[in-house]
């Protein structure tokens, strides 16, 4: 999953339009927009301020599924992208409506 999914199940699993992450953000609807779409990046400021707003480590939006998936990763690591998984997943179904809201 990109960052720009990433955000947007986050976004939607908190309930949010794209207008509210924007103003949250002091962007454009447009620029959110743009960035779920994955036709833009984020700065690192952006994705700064969107893990602020949703309580979230920077590494769960710039999280590498294929990298995780490596038997070569350090224990800790591949623990940290398990844990990763495990917030996105929650969001996810919570965006589905099929679990708890994110809880951190």
């Amino acid at each position: 999953m990109d960052i720009g999914t990433r955000i947007k199940v986050l976004r939607i699993a908190a309930k949010m339009e794209q207008k509210d992450l924007a103003s949250e953000m002091q962007v454009s609807t447009s620029l959110v927009s743009l960035i779920e779409n994955s036709k833009r990046e984020p700065s690192l400021s952006q994705l700064k301020k969107i893990c602020r707003i949703f309580s979230i480590p920077l590494s769960v939006l710039v999280h590498d599924d294929e990298a995780t998936q490596s038997r070569d990763l350090p224990r800790k690591f591949q623990q940290d992208a398990n844990n990763i998984n495990e917030i996105m997943l929650k969001a996810f179904s919570q965006f589905l409506g099929q679990g708890p809201a994110h809880d951190k």
